[in-house]
């Protein structure tokens, strides 16, 4: 078993960082979907804190950073890898990503790559790699995209109608801040909003 350390939407604050780098000891592997900064204030510096971790740090924008920001700023860096419209294979985990968004009904981008991306998750499984999905929008129609005071799940239909396909082991993802912490299933897959404060699951 693999310990992941899964967290999101620490928007900058030190008190989240500081409780991720602690929780970091006890994990193997470090998963974030994405708002690690206000508006990207001090995101180089956040990012050279989370590659000081020593561990590997797979993560995805959030819809305060841009994806140009974070593929430049994440090149180079030994335990940072961005994995939006992209994947990288861990420990026997393939993790696969598409970031930024916040109340957009769909990723048109997503759709175009979508087929691939489901093709090459069936070839990793294939090959006895589990399955990890992190996205900072979160997916349509589940407990990760209603808020309280809004009737209408304002998810990522993209992002749902990928999970319905690639059925990962877990999928990941923030943005609503309402829902820190909860959790769903669809068709076997875990899905889970981590919170700032992070959450450590075994895969």
């Amino acid at each position: 078993m693999v310990k992941i350390l899964a967290f999101t939407d620490t928007h900058g604050k030190n008190s989240f960082l500081d409780l991720i780098a602690k929780k970091s000891k006890e994990a193997e592997i470090i998963v974030c979907c994405g708002d690690i900064t206000l508006f990207e204030d001090n995101i180089d510096e956040i990012l050279k804190r989370l590659d000081n971790l020593k561990k590997p740090v797979v993560i995805v924008h959030g819809n305060h950073e841009s994806e140009e920001s974070m593929l430049e700023l994440c090149e180079g860096r030994k335990n940072l890898y961005f994995i939006h419209k992209a994947h990288t294979v861990i420990k026997n985990i393939g993790f696969f990503g598409f970031g930024g968004g916040g109340f957009s009904e769909s990723f048109p981008s997503f759709n175009r790559i979508m087929g691939e991306m489901v093709k090459d998750v069936k070839r990793l499984r294939k090959e006895g790699n589990k399955i990890v999905f992190l996205s900072h929008a979160p997916p349509y129609n589940t407990s990760l995209d209603s808020i309280e005071h809004d009737l209408d799940n304002v998810g990522n239909k993209s992002i749902r109608t990928f999970i319905d396909r690639a059925r990962p082991d877990f999928a990941f993802s923030g943005h609503i801040h309402e829902n820190f912490g909860k959790k769903d299933l669809i068709k076997g897959s875990i899905l889970v909003n981590p919170g700032p404060k992070g959450k450590i699951f075994e895969l």
